[in-house]
């Protein structure tokens, strides 16, 4: 697919080659399994309840296991839902879930930066940075569908609320992409304080920035096209009076400009999420870095919290969603899984 893409005469080779990578990804990759079939008998299982995980599934990363019955010899399967990319290029079967981390997994390979996106409809899909759009458009490789963010909301008819895209070092609340009913989804996102919220998130991604290794040119580059992401979704946003269309819009430019002299950028919580989207704040690299170092990721929800203590036990739920996820990207972006899946392949 690499090699087909760069003898691509378009100017979008990146947007090409993912498209080409849904397919194969969809069609001769990755399986989708409801269940397994029963080894001796050949033919479908029933579920049959859950389990916990073994030691030896929980080497993978096994959240959970699902028990399968063969209504033939009777033998129960197990089915353990692996969150380890290296044993799912392995398995290579599962449903949205194992789908997602390991489409992750081929994008990082081959150097297309990708997020893996939780909605807590039960549902996990991708997106990646398009060449064409400058800016991160979805993608679902189990429908093998590209930049079509209001699917779900208008085809399969979910309610949406709360949709939070994770990377190696972004964590962003990328809801207002994917519906053109924004106040009714403010009504179901009751959670936890919407201030909260931003707060939260806005901590996890000043930490995974802190984290992640990158250059000091390429945390720039990443927070300018962040502002500017803000700035996009503000406007689809139930807090701005933008008019929505069904159409997906272009991304427009944010009203900012980068000071080249600034060494790091931070995020005030006391701004709106309009200011965080077009204010950079200039010589904060002590204080990212202090809260990097002596904020522990749990630890951080709980104190965000003002004046709302009945909010406590539905933001430790959350905070333990998003970090959970959090995790699993970062699992699905390791050098190790990435060097395992070129092996295969060469």
């Amino acid at each position: 697919l690499k090699i087909e893409a760069d003898k691509d005469p378009s100017p979008y080779k990146r947007d090409n080659l993912v498209k080409s990578l849904l397919h194969w990804f969809r069609s001769e990759f990755f399986h989708w399994v409801e269940g397994p079939n029963c080894p001796k008998c050949g033919i479908a299982t029933e579920r049959s309840g859950k389990d916990s995980p073994t030691s030896d599934e929980l080497v993978y990363l096994a959240g959970s296991v699902e028990l399968f019955k063969c209504n033939r010899c009777k033998d129960i399967l197990r089915f353990p839902r692996y969150n380890h990319v290296g044993k799912l290029i392995e398995t290579r079967e599962g449903r949205c879930g194992e789908w997602v981390q390991c489409f992750a997994l081929c994008c990082r390979t081959l150097s297309i930066p990708c997020r893996i996106v939780l909605d807590w409809t039960d549902r996990v899909w991708n997106e990646i940075e398009s060449e064409e759009l400058k800016q991160f458009v979805h993608v679902d490789c189990c429908e093998e569908r590209f930049c079509t963010p209001l699917m779900y909301e208008q085809e399969m008819k979910k309610e949406l609320s709360y949709t939070i895209a994770i990377s190696l070092f972004e964590v962003r609340d990328v809801t207002w992409r994917y519906t053109i009913n924004p106040h009714e989804i403010l009504t179901r996102r009751t959670l936890v304080p919407e201030t909260w919220l931003n707060n939260f998130i806005s901590a996890l991604d000043l930490m995974s920035m802190e984290r992640s290794g990158l250059s000091s040119e390429r945390k720039l580059q990443i927070m300018e096209n962040q502002r500017k992401e803000s700035y996009w979704l503000w406007c689809r946003s139930p807090f701005t009076d933008f008019q929505f269309v069904e159409k997906e819009p272009l991304i427009t430019s944010a009203p900012v400009s980068l000071n080249k002299s600034s060494s790091s950028y931070s995020t005030s919580f006391s701004q709106s999420p309009k200011q965080r989207a077009v204010q950079p704040v200039q010589n904060s690299k002590s204080k990212v870095t202090n809260f990097s170092k002596t904020m522990p990721l749990l630890n951080i929800a709980i104190p965000l919290i003002k004046n709302d203590s009945s909010s406590e036990p539905a933001a430790k739920v959350l905070a333990n969603k998003i970090i959970g996820i959090y995790f699993s990207s970062n699992d699905s972006m390791n050098y190790e899984a990435t060097q395992n899946l070129i092996s295969c392949y060469k």
